[in-house]
């Protein structure tokens, strides 16, 4: 699955877009198999900006990589920050 928006902000201004996203059955069956990647592109041309991350698996994870700082890794799932300066992809394991 691919998101996209379009999001206008004028000079000088700040905005906040938010996904909320429920993984298809098929997704589930596969986190079934103890990993999850989600890569995070980056738009071409765009200045660096902040990533936050939230995802509840339902079951705590073993490890988590590919992002800068994680405030989380426990029972509720992975929780992290980053500056998508370039694409970066996470990797789950549990």
């Amino acid at each position: 699955t691919v998101f996209g928006a379009f999001i206008c902000i004028e000079p000088g201004e700040e905005g906040t877009l938010h996904f909320k996203y429920k993984l298809p059955e098929q997704l589930t069956k596969q986190l079934n198999q103890g990993s999850y990647s989600l890569l995070f592109q980056k738009q071409p041309g765009t200045k660096d900006y902040p990533l936050h991350v939230n995802i509840q698996l339902g079951e705590t994870p073993k490890s988590a990589a590919g992002l800068a700082t994680f405030e989380s890794i426990d029972h509720s799932g992975v929780a992290g920050t980053d500056t998508l300066s370039q694409d970066k992809n996470l990797l789950i394991s549990y």
